[in-house]
């Protein structure tokens, strides 16, 4: 990909080189997403940005995204920047290749105002209230939102864009000689029937939920906070989707760097955001339902990667926790429906 770009920052046009800059790798996924920052020099212009190079490479691992996410990444940044309900990043500068499947954002570089928490962070009281203003913020935006179309799958091929349940468990039951979900499939199986009516009946309850905007990819160092603890920005919005409050509660405040305080902070927030449960289940039940749809989601697109994981011990491990978790917590939903 080309690095040179003529740039307008702030109106003032910029032509730049690589080799006229300073460039520092922050970080090399190994999903063909590249994080660099620039040191830039020009008058009127910000001292050094943060550029993100994306590709997706010729073999595809699960955790590689598609053009659909870019473009949903760069929708995301314009629409909230316009209405300044969440704080955000600025995005100066954005380039997505189809042809060759590449992307490049330049976005703000926040080092001089804010600090990442490094992955096996613990948020203390500060920082937990700077976060849980953050998404009180993101719930704000989506009622001015609502009418974005945020579709394409987190984490999902492109093509599936409107997935159920039941589609899911299908799926999933195709899969008979996947040794992944070999466990899964045995409990399914002799079940079949009655887990499809059941889920078809979950499904249609969960709908009734209010949709918000959904950040699905929440830790430590997704998330920058300001050095007097007063604000917070996530950042990655390839991540983003529509959900519901639960969704963001489980993502975010079941995060084990919230520690102790988990439990308290997602009461807090369900009342924060004057949750309604418009289904006729109760919390307890919804939350059930939600990991249990949420693991389900898990194995399908796993599922749809199939061949890059045809054994269990190339799994990545929090996957293999999912799978011997599955069985028990479809016994727990079928308990109450």
């Amino acid at each position: 990909m080309k690095y040179w770009q003529e740039i307008d920052f702030w109106n003032t046009k910029l032509h730049w080189n690589v080799e006229d800059i300073k460039l520092t790798t922050l970080h090399e996924g190994n999903s063909g997403s590249y994080v660099y920052r620039a040191e830039l020099k020009g008058k009127n212009i910000p001292k050094s940005v943060i550029i993100k190079q994306t590709f997706i490479p010729k073999k595809r691992s699960i955790l590689s995204l598609d053009t659909n996410s870019w473009k949903r990444e760069v929708l995301f940044y314009k629409q909230a920047s316009q209405l300044k309900v969440l704080d955000t990043a600025k995005l100066y500068h954005f380039e997505i290749d189809e042809v060759n499947k590449q992307s490049l954002l330049i976005i703000e570089d926040l080092v001089h105002k804010y600090y990442l928490p490094k992955p096996n962070h613990i948020f203390n009281k500060a920082e937990q209230g700077v976060i849980f203003q953050t998404y009180l913020q993101l719930e704000s935006l989506s009622k001015q939102l609502k009418h974005l179309k945020l579709n394409t799958s987190y984490l999902a091929k492109p093509e599936f864009t409107h997935v159920t349940p039941v589609d899911i468990v299908e799926a999933v039951h195709k899969l008979d000689n996947w040794e992944p979900t070999k466990m899964l499939v045995a409990y399914i199986k002799p079940n079949i029937d009655s887990i499809i009516n059941k889920l078809n009946t979950i499904y249609q309850e969960y709908k009734k939920l209010s949709p918000v905007l959904s950040y699905n990819d929440f830790y430590p160092g997704n998330i920058a906070i300001s050095l007097n603890i007063d604000k917070a920005i996530l950042f990655d919005f390839q991540a983003i989707g529509w959900g519901n409050s639960l969704n963001n509660m489980l993502n975010a405040f079941g995060n084990k760097a919230f520690a102790d305080s988990k439990k308290d902070l997602q009461l807090r927030y369900l009342e924060a955001v004057k949750f309604k449960n418009t289904s006729s289940f109760n919390l307890t039940q919804l939350l059930t339902i939600n990991e249990l749809l949420s693991s389900l989601y898990m194995v399908w697109v796993m599922a749809s990667y199939a061949s890059l994981f045809p054994t269990n011990t190339q799994l990545p491990k929090w996957f293999d926790y999912v799978i011997r978790d599955l069985p028990n917590q479809c016994k727990q939903v079928t308990r109450f429906i």
